[in-house]
């Protein structure tokens, strides 16, 4: 991962090491034995360089840490601490977020103690990739984040997250054209799907599964020309048809069970020939389901 940086940056490689040794010392590990020995494990290498003449971090070196290869000006682009079971809260004092190069951050599979996502997330315009989940963040899903205008990878899933307004998914999205992965599985949206244009034309995969969304599945969305995963299972109050289907898709996985989809299963569906897995199941579809010998590839209906 390479970053162009410069002299004048306001956060300096110091001031980064810094403040991610700040991030480590304020998780707590004291009170629970398996998050003591998680933490030592991770933390291992978080420390000062080990020349007794130089007092400074080398955090460059440091697990889960990457840096760009500036060797004049380095920055910190990348943090991955995920799936370290790290027990902490973390609050919009957090010195995280002064680590303003970063570029991708991942903190998934940990348990940091129902925090609510800071705003301040927000000052990381840098990040093309952010993974929160199943780590224990809670409360509303901060505005802050639709201004990462660079996300191409965004992942809440499985976390007692919300969204209170109607249109709180199309807010959430409406800047982040650039997306490729989306995932906010089990995050209680309680809205409707927003049309994606063709400005969402990278799309690869969305999974939005028990979300509580409601009104009509665009059906536009099966049609986005990258899209190859689509999963919406566990949406009881979304209603929605099947369009016909054309022999341009790249869909591998669709999963609508558990839906209010209705209307005839068309056998156009033969033409999606890259179908690996297909969920219909629990639904209001009507008619002779379609011989679906066209889908060579397909493992799992």
């Amino acid at each position: 991962m390479v970053i162009v940086t410069c002299a004048g940056s306001s956060v300096s490689h110091d001031e980064e090491c810094s403040a991610l040794f700040q991030f480590k010392q304020s998780l707590n590990h004291h009170d629970d034995a398996a998050c003591a020995a998680s933490w030592f494990q991770t933390f291992d290498s978080w420390k000062p360089t080990s020349n007794p003449s130089d007092a400074s971090f080398d955090c460059c070196m440091w697990y889960g840490v990457e840096c760009s290869n500036d060797h004049e000006y380095p920055h910190v682009v990348a943090l991955d601490l995920s799936e370290r079971f790290l027990c902490g809260h973390i609050s919009s004092s957090s010195k995280l977020f002064i680590l303003v190069h970063l570029q991708s951050l991942n903190l998934a599979m940990n348990d940091f103690d129902e925090s609510e996502i800071p705003s301040e997330i927000g000052r990381l315009k840098q990040l093309r990739s952010l993974n929160l989940s199943d780590s224990g963040f809670s409360g509303q899903i901060p505005n802050e984040i639709s201004q990462l205008v660079q996300l191409f990878s965004l992942d809440l899933s499985r976390n007692p997250l919300k969204l209170e307004s109607p249109s709180g998914l199309q807010k959430l999205l409406q800047n982040l054209t650039g997306l490729k992965e989306l995932d906010l599985s089990e995050v209680d949206i309680s809205s409707f799907v927003p049309r994606f244009s063709a400005n969402f034309s990278s799309l690869t995969s969305i999974r939005l599964s028990d979300c509580s969304l409601w009104n009509e599945f665009p059906a536009t969305i099966l049609g986005l020309p990258k899209l190859k995963i689509l999963d919406v299972a566990s949406n009881t109050n979304l209603t929605g048809s099947l369009p016909e289907f054309y022999n341009n898709s790249l869909l591998e996985h669709v999963n609508l069970s558990f839906t209010g989809f209705s209307g005839r299963i068309p056998s156009s569906l033969n033409n999606m020939t890259q179908l690996i897995t297909l969920g219909l199941g629990s639904n209001k579809f009507t008619g002779f389901v379609p011989s679906l010998v066209g889908l060579s590839r397909l493992h799992v209906l």
